[in-house]
């Protein structure tokens, strides 16, 4: 679907309304993206630091009045006023503003890993929600063959040409795929749940149908790993470098400028005051402890950066291999297991209406269909699955979102 279409499609659940029924996976995944709050919070984190490194930083200037208390009622008042301004000489504060901005970068970039991450728990729910529709009508189907099956036992018994066991298999048969139901239905109401979750949507919100989707394909060479998280990480290096260069020169001391004026000086010439100041950095180890743990901070984000890209390129060849399995088991089912699976349910079907065969071949051939083709379901939603997962951890959005 081109992009102006896919947009068209969304604008209902966009405007307020239900999600495009069917709805297909890039569907699901764009209005999640929209909808879910996680991407809010994280824009508002990023915005938040943002605006720390964008606020004015360094000493403002300090303004002193003083009374002598005493003169309080006396024809001479005594009073004072000063104004002192810090100058940070060692160029802390211009760094500190460089460490904000890169803190800052590193925020944005989360943005994008929230949006990666949310992305791929929606196509993979969305791959979990068609599978498990789909299993749901082909386990009713199964149950209308069963019931047939059970007509035809009944019918065979009835007239002396089956055992009594015929009935009582086409019984089995029909309770176990009760069973199946029972449990397809609660594995749907699971997968369902997390769906409004990611949407945002009160519970019981009603849901479309999913779309169809394709079968595995052969898949492109994954792309070269780009992950807002690694981005991040390199940010928060800059940020830890320019963290370590301040404090290294947290030693240089602070001037401190200033002026004064008192009324208390009998000559009016030694009134006015002009003052210069200096710290003493005598406390060296306190400031070699904040060198030590700067540069300790900065080693533990370029591991960790270097871990992150390890893990990055394992997870892309792990999806990479567990797509090409899928796909490979789809396709042995596709070509060989599902038409013989057939196969043998009709000629089973055949030997027992002629009285070749018992019925229990009946009820094997049809479990075995069954398995095959929730197997075939499987081999397709892991394949879309894996391939999601490929795609996340190269750093691209999963399911074909904008």
């Amino acid at each position: 679907m081109s992009p102006p279409l896919r947009v068209a499609a969304l604008l209902p659940w966009l405007l307020g309304a239900a999600l495009p029924d069917p709805c297909d996976r890039t569907a699901l995944v764009t209005a999640v993206l929209e909808a879910n709050p996680t991407v809010d919070a994280a824009e508002e984190a990023a915005r938040a630091a943002l605006s720390d490194a964008s606020a004015p930083a360094g000493p403002d200037p300090m303004v002193m009045l003083g009374t002598a208390p005493l003169s309080l009622g006396s024809e001479h008042i005594g009073v004072s006023a000063s104004v002192t301004q810090r100058i940070v000489l060692s160029g802390r504060v211009h760094l500190q503003r460089l460490a904000s901005r890169a803190a800052a970068a590193a925020s944005e970039e989360g943005v994008e890993d929230t949006r990666r991450a949310l992305a791929l728990a929606a196509a993979q729910t969305w791959d979990d929600w068609w599978r498990l529709r789909q299993e749901r009508a082909l386990i009713d189907d199964h149950r209308a063959l069963a019931e047939q099956l059970r007509v035809s036992a009944t019918g065979r018994y009835t007239v002396g040409r089956a055992p009594q066991s015929a009935p009582l298999g086409a019984e089995v048969l029909l309770a176990s795929i009760d069973l199946d139901v029972l449990e397809a239905d609660a594995a749907i109401a699971t997968v369902e749940a997390r769906m409004r979750a990611l949407l945002h949507v009160a519970r019981g919100e009603p849901l479309p149908a999913p779309a169809e989707t394709t079968p595995p394909s052969a898949l492109a060479e994954p792309e070269d790993v780009d992950r807002p998280d690694l981005r991040a990480l390199g940010h928060t290096a800059e940020a830890d470098e320019e963290r370590v260069r301040a404090a290294r020169r947290a030693g240089v001391p602070d001037l401190t400028v200033g002026t004064s004026y008192s009324t208390m000086w009998p000559m009016p010439e030694h009134r006015w005051m002009v003052e210069l100041g200096a710290e003493v950095p005598l406390h060296v180890g306190a400031r070699r402890a904040e060198v030590d743990a700067a540069s300790a901070r900065l080693a533990a984000t370029r591991a960790t950066a270097t871990a992150l890209e390890d893990r990055a390129d394992a997870e892309v060849e792990a999806a990479r291999l567990g797509a090409v399995a899928a796909a490979d088991r789809w396709a042995l089912l596709d070509e060989r297991l599902l038409p013989l699976a057939r196969q043998r349910l009709e000629a089973s079907r055949i030997a027992f209406e002629t009285g070749a065969g018992g019925f229990d071949d009946v009820v094997d051939a049809e479990r075995a269909l069954l398995d095959a083709e929730r197997a075939a379901l499987d081999a397709t939603a892991a394949f879309h699955q894996q391939r999601a997962a490929m795609e996340a951890a190269s750093g691209r959005i999963a399911g074909g979102a904008p």
